[in-house]
């Protein structure tokens, strides 16, 4: 078994630098070790065998293996190397797993610097996400006075997502103003009307909707049904007698699928 090593040093009670060879894993080569010690491993071992099983009860692997080098070496897991430190040296022991801790925090404090970079980095790319999908040409709606609904809460189920409603003059404008935030916003329904009817139709709205209306924001709904929308809708505007033209299917398909490409 080939294995990278590394090479450190701590120190014994006598202040002695005392030279430790460990794995990536930090398992550590106790056959070396032991013997700055005047110490034999496979004596600890033989001694302290219900020690070591239940070692690898808890770590749930093996705490002990051996090289198939020419001259073997026997490495084994740190924490079980610290037992067995204790009973040659305690001062070794103490510093041994002091140096362990400095590399455990400052591997942590490494790894959360890349994370914190790794975060900016994918918020920069959303960032230029978003504004490539706001620079996208998009299909150009009829212009005139209409009431609107549109979502963009996509991934969610259709009684589950918010809807926005209102009055506009020009639906392309409002659409580009919401695609600022949300650039996946797509139209559910927009009826044209007479500009005079545009007030009543949203007010009358709002007070039909008025369960559902999102306390922030009077222009949002949640709870409701797309299908319950357009319903209610039409039911308004045939109570009010108001003759309105919705937009054309096909068109605001031709639209919507152009926001989710």
């Amino acid at each position: 078994m080939n294995i990278q090593t590394y090479v450190f040093h701590a120190i014994n009670k006598k202040g002695e630098q005392v030279e430790v060879t460990r794995n990536q894993n930090w398992d550590v080569n106790i056959t070396q070790l032991a013997k700055k010690f005047d110490k034999r491993w496979v004596d600890w071992e033989r001694r302290n065998k219900k020690k070591i099983q239940r070692f690898e009860e808890l770590e749930g692997k093996p705490v002990v293996y051996r090289t198939d080098e020419k001259y073997p070496q026997t490495y084994i897991n740190f924490k079980l190397a610290v037992q067995v430190l204790n009973s040659y040296d305690n001062d070794f022991a103490y510093h041994l797993s002091c140096i362990y801790e400095r590399f455990t925090r400052n591997l942590l404090e490494s790894n959360q610097k890349e994370i914190s970079i790794l975060e900016k980095d994918v918020a920069i790319a959303k960032n230029n996400y978003t504004k490539l999908l706001q620079k996208r040409s998009y299909p150009v709606l009829r212009k005139g006075h209409c009431i609107y609904i549109v979502t963009s809460d996509l991934e969610k189920y259709d009684d589950e997502r918010s809807y926005k409603f209102g009055k506009t003059k020009n639906i392309n404008t409002t659409l580009a103003t919401y695609r600022r935030l949300k650039p996946k916003t797509i139209i559910i329904g927009c009826v044209f009307i007479l500009k005079d009817h545009s007030a009543l139709v949203e007010q009358c709205l709002k007070v039909r909707w008025n369960l559902f209306l999102v306390q922030q924001n009077h222009e949002e709904i949640n709870g409701m049904s797309s299908a319950c929308i357009l319903r209610d809708l039409k039911i308004i505007l045939s109570a009010l007698n108001i003759e309105g033209t919705f937009l054309d299917e096909d068109e605001m398909k031709e639209f919507n699928d152009a926001v989710q490409v």
